[in-house]
């Protein structure tokens, strides 16, 4: 690599040019477009080997997989380039420190908390048939429910069908899908409620 192209002609006159004693704006040179393309290219970006190889932990933190397609994939892989171009950053941009940004940051903080709560539409409590089966009327005294299981999706959309006893098969209600979420994926704010026949000393009678 040729390191001395950094250095043009303006700046080696920049620099004779200015008074004795003043010192060199490094700052401005060192914050340069081609400087830190040269530090990328001298750094590296080997994404699998060296920044997001396995590193031991004093909290270890927990594994995650997911299914995906190849564009989901293509997607993440340049996600997370752009997370490892953003650690790789030599310098930090900072913004100047002015009374009049830090009045502007303040009033958008303020503005921030004065949002108001978005409405949401009410849910609808009707449910959707999706089919009749009467040959599986009577086939069991439960209803049964099915809940799609699918990585990353939210409550309003995950798919959840009830199959009645008559052999209806209809769309949940949104309390029974509030259930099923809390069933596979609890909230913390919604603990679920022990049964006291789980509990002493209703546990030891049963």
């Amino acid at each position: 690599l040729n390191v001395e192209r950094l250095f043009t002609r303006d700046d080696v006159q920049t620099t004779a040019e200015a008074p004795s004693g003043e010192a060199l704006n490094v700052e401005r040179l060192f914050t340069r477009d081609d400087v830190q393309s040269l530090l990328r290219r001298l750094t590296g970006m080997n994404l699998q080997e060296k920044l997001f190889r396995e590193r031991r932990l004093s909290r270890p933190q927990r594994s995650h997989f997911a299914l995906m397609t190849d564009e989901a994939f293509q997607k993440t892989v340049k996600s997370m380039r752009n997370i490892g171009e953003h650690f790789l950053q030599f310098v930090p941009v900072l913004e100047p420190r002015c009374s009049s940004t830090t009045v502007k940051s303040m009033r958008n903080i303020g503005e921030h908390f004065l949002q108001f709560v978005p409405v949401l539409e009410p849910r609808c409590s009707s449910t959707v048939i999706l089919a009749k089966d009467p040959e599986l009327d009577c086939f069991d005294e439960s209803k049964f429910v099915f809940t799609d299981l699918s990585f990353g999706l939210g409550v309003r959309i995950r798919s959840v069908v009830v199959r009645e006893t008559d052999g209806t098969l209809r769309s949940a209600s949104p309390e029974e899908r509030d259930r099923m979420g809390r069933v596979y994926r609890g909230h913390p704010h919604r603990p679920v409620n022990e049964p006291q026949l789980f509990k002493q000393p209703y546990l030891q009678v049963c």
